[in-house]
């Protein structure tokens, strides 16, 4: 994208294959993705066919990293503790 461009015609909600851009890059990791389209105005309340939202997807893919940026664009703050095995 060129410097100055605006957002305002870029359609961020359109789905493919029953997901949305947003519930695809939440599921896969890819957090430089999900802050772009948060910024451009994806629907957080979107939902696929079975009423999963972006949050949902980045649950399933276990990307605490996507979960956060989901979530304190709600301004709801989570902390994710180091996961300690313990060996018997």
């Amino acid at each position: 994208m060129k410097a100055g461009c605006s957002y305002a015609f870029v359609q961020v909600d359109v789905k493919s294959s029953g997901k949305s851009a947003l519930q695809v890059a939440s599921h896969q990791g890819y957090l430089d993705i999900v802050q772009l389209l948060l910024k451009t105005g994806a629907n957080l309340q979107l939902q696929d066919e079975d009423g999963d939202t972006a949050l949902h997807y980045s649950t399933f893919g276990y990307w605490n990293l996507c979960s956060s940026a989901v979530l304190l664009y709600c301004n709801i703050v989570v902390f994710f503790p180091l996961l300690s095995k313990t060996y018997i």
